[in-house]
Order: structure tokens, then C-alpha cells, then sequence
């Protein structure tokens, strides 16, 4: 295939992470229908389409009053480096005394950075599982065991990548192309009581953030997280 087709065309950077799956529609509002943004990896958008009178009057106009849908235009170049690819995942099982953001952050944390949660979290319209987009490095479909010790017991949280067929349920019984697990343990207060403030978890160092997995389901991943509980909510 010729590619000249993307050869020419501008990449933007988006500000907003969370629209890179609904990029389309709010371009059409933005700067037309003739535009067909492809989400590439990482920040990046490919519009295709975009005219580069078009594209140097939305840099002009993000200089002068920053309402562009992007921090940057580019052109498309081979040193353009892809890193990390925006998802949603569903987090199951989840404590309501870790009913918050910065608790779902943690127990994602080896799995890549949170970006934001759906409004079903915030408004907590919904407790029994947290959908969440995450930045990550891992490769799909991602498909994570935390084993999160409380107070002597083990609670599961299961964390699936949401695939584009099904979002209502949860897939944990399907065997998926990476699955992995890891642990996080906690100090807490009785249930039911105010438990202190959770601090940052810390990784080992031969076990880096974002790590790629063996996309086996006989070589599964093994990390231990320690956590203190408390007064998270």
C-alpha cells in the first residue's frame, strides 16, 4: 500500500486523553466532518484530511486562546514514537472502604497511570465494579488478578480491558491473551471504622511499572504491593 495516504497528513496531540475514543465526533462539532481522526497510540491522533491552511489556522488559534482539542499539530513523521495505549478497564470486586480515586489508582498502578473514571464511580451510581481509563503499556486484551489483604482477608479484584463487545458484564471467566496477578497488603482498622490515610505503594525495582508480560497464561506475573489503610474515604 501506498503511503502517501498518511505521508502528508498532520498528527495532533490531544490535551484531553479521555476523548481519544470519541475524537470523531468532537471534531465534527470543532472543525468539520471531512476530517477522519484515527487515534494512533499514546496522545497521538492522525487527522487525515486536514489541510495545512487548516492545520496552521488551529495552531494559530490554540496559541491565541488555547481552545483547540490539541496542544500541538505535526506533521506525520517515522520519528513520531508511539509509548504507552489508551484503554478502559473494569476493576470487579472492589471494598467500599477503597471507594475512591486514589484507592482504584493504586490497585492499577502496576498496570499502567489512571487517566480518569466513568461518572458511574464519581456519582457513585454504581459500587460493584469501577470502570476506569488507564494509560498502559501493556498489550491487549489485559486480564489482572490484585489479591488485596485486609485485616488477615484476602479480597479479589479482578481488572479486565474492556474489548467492544461487552461492557455491562464481566469477562474474568475467559481465558484472555495476558492474564497476571499480583497482591496488595494492608494494614487496617476494624471494619466499619475510620481507617488511616493510605500511602503511595511501593514497587520493587526488578519489577518495574508498566511491565510487559509473558502473554501465557502458564508464566503468570507475581508482584507484591504494601499498602497502609486508612481514613480513605
Amino acid at each position: 500500500m501506498d503511503e502517501k495516504w498518511f505521508s502528508d497528513a498532520w498528527v495532533g496531540r490531544l490535551k484531553n486523553l479521555a476523548l481519544f475514543d470519541r475524537v470523531e465526533d468532537e471534531l465534527s462539532w470543532d472543525i468539520g466532518a471531512d476530517i477522519a481522526p484515527k487515534y494512533i497510540g499514546d496522545d497521538l491522533v492522525l487527522l487525515l484530511g486536514l489541510t495545512d491552511v487548516r492545520a496552521e489556522q488551529m495552531i494559530q488559534e490554540e496559541i491565541m486562546s488555547g481552545a483547540s482539542l490539541f496542544h500541538s499539530l505535526e506533521k506525520w513523521n517515522p520519528r513520531l514514537h508511539i509509548g504507552y495505549r489508551l484503554t478502559w478497564v473494569q476493576c470487579w470486586g472492589i471494598l467500599l472502604i477503597a471507594w475512591d480515586t486514589t484507592q482504584i489508582q493504586k490497585i492499577l498502578a502496576a498496570i499502567g497511570d489512571m487517566v480518569e473514571v466513568d461518572d458511574d464511580v464519581e456519582e457513585v451510581r454504581r459500587v460493584d465494579r469501577a470502570r476506569v481509563l488507564i494509560k498502559t503499556l501493556w498489550r491487549p486484551v489485559i486480564q489482572h488478578t490484585v489479591n488485596v489483604h485486609i485485616g488477615g482477608e484476602v479480597y479479589i479484584v479482578h481488572v479486565v480491558e474492556e474489548n467492544g463487545y461487552s461492557t455491562g458484564t464481566c469477562n474474568c471467566r475467559f481465558r484472555s491473551a495476558l492474564r497476571s496477578s499480583e497482591e496488595i497488603e494492608s494494614d487496617e482498622s476494624d471494619i466499619g471504622t475510620p481507617v488511616p490515610e493510605m500511602l503511595c505503594a511501593s514497587e520493587k525495582e526488578d519489577e518495574p511499572k508498566n511491565e510487559d508480560v509473558s502473554k501465557t497464561d502458564d508464566a503468570l506475573r507475581r508482584t507484591t504491593f504494601n499498602l497502609n489503610v486508612g481514613n480513605a474515604i
